[in-house]
């Protein structure tokens, strides 16, 4: 590995891009697209979650050892595999 030291053009106050000013919003104002989720029967991991999982999406699931990350993926897993094999 090489450091390497990356100048930065002088700029002139025509190039220059003005910050922009957001304004904190209130939880209920904020809106988001309603997106396709897997429902669980398990109500409380699915609302952990948003209300089930939304497919091709990553969730990270941390804890100590031993608290039942693996069991608890594993409960999933055999409930979309139940589900799809019907």
């Amino acid at each position: 590995m090489v450091e390497e030291v990356i100048e930065r053009p002088a700029s002139s106050k025509k190039n220059q891009i003005s910050p922009t000013i957001s304004k904190p919003i209130r939880l209920d104002e904020v809106s988001g697209e309603i997106e396709e989720r897997w429902d669980l029967d398990m109500s409380e991991f699915a609302r952990v979650l948003g209300g089930g999982i939304v497919p091709g999406s990553i969730v990270l699931l941390g804890g100590d050892p031993g608290i039942g990350k693996s069991t608890l993926m594993l409960q999933v897993s055999i409930e979309k595999i139940a589900c799809v094999w019907g």
